[in-house]
């Protein structure tokens, strides 16, 4: 039994962050990103700036994005993969 609810976003963007050790990791984790959110159709942006923010709190380097949807994110990924 499934006992999740959606909720309405309360905003219109999400903050999402993407954390790693390195500059080289981070790209690597800009990927990881990337690639979950295209393979996880009608993911909730809201839980993916929840679970980015989680793991990012720990790591000195750090990429922020602010995006309205999960494709708008993915497009930001897409142009922040090509200038790392």
């Amino acid at each position: 039994m499934n006992t999740r609810q959606t909720v309405k976003p309360v905003f219109d963007s999400e903050l999402c962050l993407v954390g790693a050790r390195s500059d080289e990791e981070l790209l690597k984790a800009v990927r990881r990103l990337l690639t979950f959110i295209e393979q996880a159709p009608g993911v909730a942006l809201a839980d993916v700036a929840f679970s980015t923010a989680i793991r990012a709190r720990h790591t000195p380097v750090i990429a922020a994005f602010v995006a309205s949807s999960p494709a708008d994110l993915c497009e930001k990924l897409r142009n922040t993969e090509k200038k790392l």
